[in-house]
């Protein structure tokens, strides 16, 4: 155990020491970037690697309807190689995007209401909460206003419970008794509260109404049309290679994290509709590109109804189904993205719908890259967008 605790500090430190120069893509796609594109991603991306917080990250870019791919530092500290289009990465709360995009798709097929009550979908010995006559509907669910909580606390009281893996049992069955016997925090519809129980439940209203499992399901009306071919709950076992390895930061100088261990790869459980995905650069480059996309396309008309401004979250910000839409402050644009961290892996993907600018970050280590998204888009359309 000593020897490979020493083997993984070691590795920490030349990668801690290997990286305080200049920092340059060891993978490019197409190889030749044009300047201001490189160069714009190189500065956002440095100061991960030069206060070494990051083991690796792939950056892919949207501009002048021509993509990018951009890849920095390892999949493995010790044993990897650069990050490429293929390397898959845990996307983390990204995932919740798809959730609410086959919610989009269920309603404009006619299928279900943003204003179904949950009750209608799941089983029937199940009594949904509800506080002050008002119930909780799917269009709660999307835009965290149903007065769930963020996550269920009895996880912690599990046997099983493992802090770097907490939802790996936790079933339906659990889900299900933890809705029935909680009061709910506010009305809802009243109060944003960013859940991802409450997502969750909305994957699971959705399977229960389809029909099929949660992953058959993305495929048939997301990810399949798409193309994303690697984009998937389970990993084929001839795959599992291609597969980035997590780490967990663990000791902070100055807040700064300095040492980071390998994480276990993250299981949701019966919460997977809020977090599970794991994809590749390459297929976020083709979501990205369906969903930023002028033309009269399914995925484009699920697209407007997820960002519609559903409930208002501050002055510059709402949310839509799932997404979150952000105001410039010269009100001229908007920048609409989600986020997402498991405890290996961090990602951020946004764009800018008026300039046709597109980011996503992929990183496995578990620091977010939000800021760093941001200040590519900003750079990239020369607008401020904080």
């Amino acid at each position: 155990m000593k020897k490979i605790f020493s083997l993984v500090l070691t590795g920490s430190i030349i990668l801690y020491l290997g990286c305080k120069g200049k920092i340059e893509p060891h993978y490019k796609y197409p190889e030749e970037i044009p300047s201001p594109i490189l160069i714009t991603v190189n500065n956002a991306i440095k100061p991960l690697f030069t206060r070494a917080q990051s083991v690796g990250c792939i950056v892919g870019v949207i501009k002048d309807d021509s993509s990018y791919i951009l890849g920095y530092g390892k999949t493995h500290k010790i044993f990897g190689s650069c990050p490429n289009n293929r390397t898959l990465f845990e996307m983390g709360s990204i995932t919740k995007t798809f959730t609410c995009m086959l919610l989009a798709r269920m309603v404009n097929n006619g299928i279900v209401n943003l204003n179904d009550p949950l009750q209608l979908f799941v089983p029937p010995q199940i009594s949904v909460p509800s506080l002050n006559g008002q119930e909780i509907t799917l269009a709660h669910l999307a835009t965290h206003t149903s007065g769930l909580p963020e996550l269920p606390d009895e996880i912690k009281t599990f046997p099983s419970y493992c802090p770097l893996n907490p939802w790996r049992n936790y079933q339906s069955t659990h889900l299900y008794s933890f809705l029935s016997s909680y009061n709910l925090c506010s009305v809802p519809g009243e109060t944003y509260n960013y859940s991802t129980f409450g997502i969750a439940l909305l994957a699971h209203a959705l399977v229960n109404k389809a029909g099929l499992d949660l992953e058959t399901l993305l495929k048939a009306e997301i990810t399949g049309p798409l193309n994303m071919e690697d984009t998937c709950i389970t990993i084929p076992t001839s795959q599992k290679q291609r597969m980035a390895q997590g780490y967990c930061s663990l000791i902070d100088i100055g807040n700064i994290p300095i040492f980071s261990l390998p994480a276990p790869p993250i299981e949701f459980g019966a919460l997977a509709g809020s977090g599970d995905l794991k994809t590749t650069i390459e297929d976020m480059l083709r979501y990205m590109n369906a969903v930023m996309s002028d033309k009269d396309t399914q995925i484009q008309r699920d697209m407007k109804l997820c960002t519609r401004n559903l409930f208002k979250i501050s002055e510059n910000d709402y949310v839509g189904l799932g997404w979150h839409v952000h105001i410039t402050p010269d009100n001229q644009d908007q920048m609409i993205w989600h986020n997402g961290q498991t405890f290996g892996f961090s990602s951020f993907a946004g764009f800018l719908p008026e300039d046709q600018i597109a980011v996503v970050i992929l990183n496995n280590t578990d620091i977010p890259v939000d800021l760093e998204g941001i200040q590519i888009l900003e750079q990239l359309s020369g607008k401020q967008i904080l």
